[in-house]
């Protein structure tokens, strides 16, 4: 898959600092229907808690629907960074740092 071709761009600087963006509207579906993908998900969840369930069973779906949500928003994350093109804002200020000092600018 060529940049062009990449629905998603992730913008990287220092550390952590992480930023993905969908890119035209092939990103911004792809974006849309992860989102919606956690709808029958924390429906499910609102029907079981609708129950009123208590102790073991309260905590059991509690967490089924935590390691859920977990494994949708990881799982996501990579899929969709795996197909982003990667701009490291930290390089491009480098570029630009070392080019106004060319010029004799500070």
């Amino acid at each position: 898959m060529n940049s062009s071709d990449k629905p998603f761009i992730l913008y990287r600087s220092g550390f952590a600092g992480v930023r993905l963006v969908p890119r035209g509207a092939a990103g911004w579906r792809i974006m849309i229907l992860w989102i919606l993908m956690v709808v029958p998900m924390s429906g499910l969840f609102i029907a079981f808690a609708m129950r009123e369930p208590t102790g073991a069973v309260l905590y059991t779906g509690l967490a089924l629907f935590m390691l859920g949500m977990t494994v949708w928003g990881v799982g996501g994350m990579v899929w969709m960074r795996r197909r982003a093109e990667v701009v490291d804002l930290d390089e491009l200020l480098a570029i630009k740092r070392a080019q106004d000092k060319q010029r004799g600018r500070k």
